[in-house]
């Protein structure tokens, strides 16, 4: 596997003296995300992993939560694209804030068309 490009993102922030989340009260201390994409030809697909640890939401901790989005695309005509898309691939339960569940796997399908000419950008 040889990716076209990946991002990596390893974030630990608000941890100041032992007190967690100083300034920030919704914020994971620790979070980490990864994403990649490979192209060959037409096809382009992409992964992206989340990782969130514990937060304090409303005078509780809400869980750590570990995310998967995928994606593909592909040129259909010159301007046109196909695309796919799934998101918490895994069906993973979430929980963005407190006492409210995330939605769980979400997928969709939609094809995309670039517009150009004169006085487009």
């Amino acid at each position: 596997f040889h990716p076209n490009s990946a991002f990596v993102s390893l974030v630990s922030s608000h941890v100041n003296r032992g007190r967690r989340n100083r300034g920030s009260a919704r914020r994971a201390v620790r979070q980490a995300s990864v994403q990649a994409t490979w192209t060959a030809g037409r096809l382009s697909l992409d992964g992206a992993l989340l990782v969130l640890g514990d937060r304090p939401d409303g005078g509780r901790m809400l869980a750590p939560e570990t995310t998967l989005a995928l994606g593909a695309r592909r040129a259909i005509a010159p301007r046109w694209q196909l695309q796919a898309r799934l998101l918490n691939a895994a069906d993973a339960r979430t929980e963005p804030g407190r006492d409210y569940q995330g939605v769980g796997r979400q997928a969709w399908l939609g094809v995309r068309t670039e517009l150009g000419g004169a006085g487009v950008r």
